[in-house]
């Protein structure tokens, strides 16, 4: 996992110290993710998404597979814990890395962990990369004037 870039305001809630391997995630987060990460319709997914949302994703309804994916695969830490949301978020975006390396060793993915600037609502999400679709955040992260943005290598 390679943190590729950050706005201004991510920078001030980040610790480069953190060990997120030592972190111990909530029971109920932790169970979703080891549940695993599948294929489906063309588009990688947690196995709790597909399993909630049935068999069908209205994959017409987004931009591309990237969009669907980073939609679907949005985890938001707050439902999950009181405290430390961002780094749970990191956390979290490394033990679901782990899992793509060793299920989807060729595929590209990236994760992207967002908080409002009070850091309470913060969200962590992934989805693949691909030749043909056009980035999913802004280039400039900076443009994110009400979050703090982190663009992950997974």
């Amino acid at each position: 996992m390679e943190i590729l870039k950050m706005n201004r305001r991510m920078r001030e809630l980040y610790s480069p110290d953190w060990d997120l391997s030592s972190i111990t995630l909530p029971d109920k987060l932790n169970d979703m993710i080891e549940l695993g990460i599948i294929l489906h319709q063309g588009c990688f997914v947690r196995k709790d998404v597909v399993k909630a949302r049935r068999p069908h994703f209205p994959v017409e309804q987004y931009e591309d597979r990237a969009a669907l994916e980073a939609s679907m695969n949005e985890i938001h830490i707050d439902f999950y814990t009181d405290t430390d949301h961002v780094l749970i978020a990191f956390a979290c975006l490394k033990k679901i890395s782990d899992i793509l390396q060793k299920e989807f060793p060729d595929e590209t993915f990236y994760g992207i962990v967002s908080t409002e600037l009070n850091a309470r609502h913060c969200v962590a999400r992934f989805y693949c990369k691909r030749e043909e679709e056009i980035p999913y955040l802004l280039d400039d992260l900076e443009e994110y004037k009400t979050n703090a943005v982190c663009l992950i290598h997974l």
